[in-house]
């Protein structure tokens, strides 16, 4: 399944890190500008989870009236999923948005665990070669690294090609193959430092025991993480009254930052990274979507406050009708009264 995926996002994924990779030099700067683009594709798809999102909390009232009209639990469903048939609103259009942000992360994190296979397409075969060439010549890194058991690479290609930097006079002798660069001007392209600063490797693996500047990024990826939620909650136009659905959205809001810093402390920083640029940029969209939408005149804002406004009158009119079928009853009375 996620071979599959990693094939599907993770070669465009690469070609297009590549490129803005020897566009800018930079491996931080690429990973900033695929991410904006990354947040500029999922646009659409958050525009629809919005509206979704809002019809349902306009639609939430009719839900009500049906439950407190039919009680049988079974025909209560039924009844419930009509209408929301009837409006045109489906429970499945919210989720692609958070199906289309997890692809593309799969994608990227195959693109950061194997950027000599994605980002220079070296072939498998070449990689395993400088691995084994590494390995025996002793570098400790590569110590267990076992081409027959470690084929997938999945573990092993980053630390490879962070050797490859430091051990080049032990790889002249390796032909690359069909691909368009020599050994030599591959390893010149690899840099995994951003700006050029070598305390912000962002193919490191932060470690809990050894305090130094990648040792903030998993903490401060669960921080923005945490704000981005609670900011995407006030933002969101979400059926509040739903205590499931809060249950839900506070399970999110705690669970995703223990396992961003979790899962910060397990990969490479640029994991890590990625996130805390994910979520600056999610925040901003978040802030910018309501005003996209509502700069729309078929915008769902205006559909919304239609839809209050006409049950707003319909729960005045049957008002007024029944202060007047009260003051009519009560005309017989006051005639008696008088006589």
């Amino acid at each position: 399944m996620f071979d599959l995926i990693y094939k599907i996002t993770g070669v465009p994924f690469g070609y297009v890190l590549g490129w803005f990779y020897d566009l800018f030099h930079d491996y931080g700067i690429a990973i900033l500008v695929v991410t904006i683009i990354v947040k500029l594709i999922t646009i659409p798809f958050n525009i629809k989870s919005q509206k979704s999102m809002a019809k349902f909390t306009a639609l939430k009232p009719k839900e009500e009236a049906i439950r407190r009209k039919i009680k049988d639990p079974q025909k209560q469903q039924e009844a419930i999923a009509q209408m929301y048939q009837e409006e045109g609103a489906s429970p499945m259009s919210g989720c692609l948005p958070n199906i289309v942000p997890f692809i593309l992360l799969i994608g990227y994190y195959g693109v950061m665990r194997q950027p000599l296979t994605y980002m220079w397409h070296v072939a498998k075969d070449k990689i395993l070669e400088i691995g084994t060439v590494l390995k025996d010549a002793g570098i400790a890194a590569l110590e267990k690294f076992d081409p027959a058991v470690n084929s997938s690479l999945m573990n092993y290609e980053l630390q490879i090609a962070q050797e490859m930097t430091q051990h080049a006079d032990k790889l002249t002798g390796i032909d690359l193959g069909s691909t368009s660069m020599s050994i030599s001007s591959l390893i010149d392209k690899i840099d995994f430092n951003f700006l050029g600063m070598e305390f912000f490797n962002l193919a490191a693996v932060p470690n809990i025991k050894e305090f130094n500047f990648i040792w903030f990024l998993p903490f401060i990826a669960a921080i923005t993480t945490l704000l981005s939620t609670l900011f995407t909650m006030k933002t969101s136009p979400s059926s509040a009254d739903s205590q499931q659905n809060n249950c839900m959205m506070r399970g999110m809001m705690f669970g995703m930052p223990i396992l961003t810093l979790w899962i910060g402390f397990t990969m490479p920083s640029a994991m890590s990274y990625y996130w805390i640029l994910s979520n600056i940029l999610g925040a901003i969209q978040s802030y910018i979507m309501p005003k996209l939408i509502r700069d729309k005149k078929s915008g769902v804002d205006q559909e919304l406050v239609e839809q209050r406004r006409t049950q707003r009158n319909a729960i005045r009119q049957a008002g007024l009708k029944h202060t007047f079928a009260e003051n009519q009853a009560a005309l017989p009375a006051k005639k008696k009264n008088k006589k």
